[in-house]
């Protein structure tokens, strides 16, 4: 059973309709380690852990940490961004309505 890392971005896959994670988990000498694989990018865990489960909860945490600031697209999408794209526009919007059309000349 997976744990709240590997839930939680699974459903952040699933909500920016990307594909679900992908884990591969590999055994060494020193414990074992995961790669995860979501939206095409590779995250893996820093640390050997004592099991399979606690190398993929750690390649989740890495992944989920920054997926959560990307948008549907991929890009990194933060919250001061938006404000001031909106911003902004809304300034860019306002100016335009200011100059003077074309139709009168």
């Amino acid at each position: 059973m997976g744990g709240f890392y590997m839930a939680y971005l699974e459903s952040l896959c699933r909500r920016r309709g990307w594909r679900d994670p992908l884990y591969e988990t590999y055994r060494s000498s020193s414990g074992f380690t995961c790669l995860v694989l979501v939206n095409g990018r590779e995250y893996q865990t820093d640390l050997a852990y004592e099991s399979d489960g606690l190398a993929q909860e750690n390649a989740a945490m890495r992944a989920f940490m920054v997926c959560r600031n990307f948008s549907v697209n991929g890009v990194a999408d933060t919250r001061e961004g938006v404000e001031v794209e909106a911003i902004l526009s809304t300034s860019a919007a306002a100016v335009l309505q200011r100059l003077p059309s074309d139709e009168s000349s």
